[in-house]
């Protein structure tokens, strides 16, 4: 799975994926997941309304 930095690019150039999977904020730049996948992004909603985090999900570098 592709990690994006999305600070990295213009809000027009970022891919669809950015507004189908989670994005969050680590050491202050932002970053999406590059392929969607509908239960990762079911448990990332799931955690972050449960708490909110400012570290990567689980299982990524």
């Amino acid at each position: 799975m592709e990690i994006i930095e999305l600070d990295s690019m213009a809000p027009a150039q970022w891919p669809d994926a950015v507004f189908a999977t989670p994005t969050w904020m680590w050491n202050g730049q932002r970053y999406c997941l590059g392929t969607p996948d509908p239960d990762h992004l079911r448990r990332a909603l799931t955690q972050s309304l449960s708490q909110s985090s400012s570290s990567p999900p689980k299982g990524l570098p």
